[in-house]
């Protein structure tokens, strides 16, 4: 049989079941061991956590759980609305990361990844709203960056891929809102959905952008960015976008 447990660890108490207090809830550090039908995990799943809003600054995620609950709106994703989280790793064997996941988890500055990253799957809304992240690692095992995975992700200003990315799709208004410069994406690139870097309110600053040759067409993808001054387009690109009125 399977049996299970976790540990929250704190400055004051180190507790090994599954019931805990919190006596300075924004300093506690929650470990969730994988060990199947206890504290959030189910068949490799990671559900949406049970900790009080504001009582989790930093999460770590170990190898056995597999993937986290899928989201159905900004209050039910697997961490979503943590306001107090600032750093989460998560581990090699997490193969996707749920719609909604950390949604609007103001605080969050540090996604943090093993040494052999297997996340696929980057879902829809996973990190919009995380207004105090500023740079973003995809690690090379992406293949989908879902609709607006960082939407409104107000202070990102870095994407760095992983080498030999494997990323295929960039959904719609996956960067929409963030504070970008510089962007080279990875040759493996085929799809990029309307509005993906799209300018929905701030003074997006893009000034570098490097499409792909995997690339056959360009989507409206910039929306309102008008400081665009370098723009690499490829020969294998047949079809470029008119103006286009953004509703």
């Amino acid at each position: 049989s399977i049996r299970a447990h976790s540990k929250l660890l704190g400055p004051t108490n180190y507790l090994d079941s599954g019931e805990f207090t919190m006596t300075s809830p924004s300093s506690y550090y929650f470990t969730i061991i994988y060990e199947d039908g206890y504290h959030n995990v189910t068949n490799g799943v990671f559900n949406k956590t049970t900790l009080p809003i504001g009582s989790l600054s930093h999460a770590i995620l170990t190898n056995g759980i597999t993937s986290m609950v899928e989201g159905t709106s900004s209050t039910t994703g697997a961490f979503s609305v943590m306001t107090a989280l600032k750093t989460v790793q998560l581990p090699n064997t997490l193969t996707h990361i749920g719609n909604n996941a950390f949604q609007n988890s103001t605080n969050l500055i540090n996604i943090k990844y093993g040494n052999n990253p297997k996340i696929k799957r980057i879902g829809e809304s996973a990190f919009q709203g995380c207004t105090s992240l500023e740079n973003v690692y995809i690690p090379s095992s992406v293949i989908d960056i879902n609709n607006k995975s960082f939407y409104q992700s107000t202070k990102v200003r870095t994407v760095t891929f992983g080498g030999g990315s494997r990323l295929k799709s960039i959904g719609s208004d996956a960067f929409n809102s963030n504070v970008l410069e510089n962007i080279v994406l990875p040759n493996t690139v085929k799809y990029i959905n309307d509005t993906a870097f799209y300018n929905g309110f701030n003074n997006n600053p893009i000034t570098n952008f490097i499409i792909p040759s995997s690339l056959e067409y360009i989507p409206n993808m910039f929306g309102l960015n008008g400081k665009i001054s370098n723009l690499y387009i490829p020969i294998s690109v047949t079809m470029v976008p008119g103006p286009r009125r953004h509703v």
